[in-house]
């Protein structure tokens, strides 16, 4: 059996006085202006134990009597093949297989989903970003950075991505950048 030992506001605030290493590139950088934000907190580059706890306490997860994380997803579980879509534009058009499942779309379309949703991370209590890297060879990786509000998804990128050293951090500049809003209805 794990011994787990909920984190309590005295021992979280002990956490962040331990400051996580981040980007010099803030969240203006993708839009997401937040210092205005009441009560907001941006967690930087958490550790999976944080993450784990984040998300029993934000109610996104339960863990199991053997110590795993257990989420619920809720009525759609799976990728959705025909909700995947590309801005049709001239510097990529040529470059995408055009079917049912990679489907068109126009910047005006994009343009709104995406402010919609800035404007719903905008309103979240809590965001996670976790910067990485996809590739392993440092010539070719791609530097990235996953903005959301829910911690497991943190988790997700841990398993998915590299992850950069603490030097690796400071520079890190994303260039592709997910905004995850699971709980937004586009």
């Amino acid at each position: 059996m794990i011994d787990y030992q909920p984190v309590t506001e005295e021992s979280e605030n002990e956490m962040y006085a331990k400051a996580h290493a981040h980007s010099k590139i803030g969240l203006e950088a993708v839009g997401l202006n937040i210092r205005n934000s009441t009560g907001m907190h941006v967690h930087w580059n958490l550790q999976p134990a944080e993450l784990y706890e984040h998300a029993i306490r934000n109610d996104e997860a339960v863990m199991t009597r053997d110590g795993a994380l257990r989420v619920l997803t809720g009525q759609y579980t799976g990728r959705s093949p025909k909700d995947k879509f590309f801005v049709d534009a001239p510097m990529s058009a040529s470059h995408i297989w055009w079917n049912n499942i990679n489907q068109k779309t126009d910047e005006a379309t994009f343009d709104h989903l995406h402010k919609r949703v800035l404007d719903h991370l905008k309103d979240q209590r809590h965001l996670y970003v976790v910067d990485a890297f996809a590739g392993a060879d440092p010539t070719y990786r791609l530097p990235v950075r996953l903005i959301t509000e829910a911690a497991y998804h943190g988790m997700f990128a841990w398993n998915m991505f590299l992850r950069p050293t603490q030097e690796e951090l400071t520079d890190h500049e994303p260039e592709f950048t997910i905004l995850a809003a699971p709980s937004l209805i586009a």
